[in-house]
């Protein structure tokens, strides 16, 4: 695992990506599921698609939405090769 950090701050991209990267691989985004377990009356669904758990995988990748955002932005990320709900061995590959 240390190996993966050590190319994350190697990587020639901005310092704010970079640190967004880490919050995501590490979990630690402040996201609906995480607010939720301090404060019940937090709504867990995503406020986009209110179908899932507003969680990082879901906020960057499995959110039909989300995906959207991303294919029309500047970069034109395409995530087709991603189902609804991906199957554990895909998030290996």
């Amino acid at each position: 695992a240390g190996g993966i950090w050590a190319k994350l701050w190697k990587l020639n991209i901005h310092e704010r990506i970079q640190t967004t990267l880490w919050r995501i691989a590490a979990n630690v985004l402040p996201t609906r599921d995480k607010l939720h377990r301090f404060n019940s009356q937090v709504s867990q669904l995503c406020p986009l698609c209110e179908l899932e758990a507003k969680s990082p995988m879901h906020i960057f990748i499995l959110c039909d939405f989300a995906r959207a955002l991303w294919f029309t932005s500047n970069w034109g990320i395409r995530l087709i090769n991603w189902h609804s709900h991906p199957q554990p061995s895909s998030l290996n590959s």
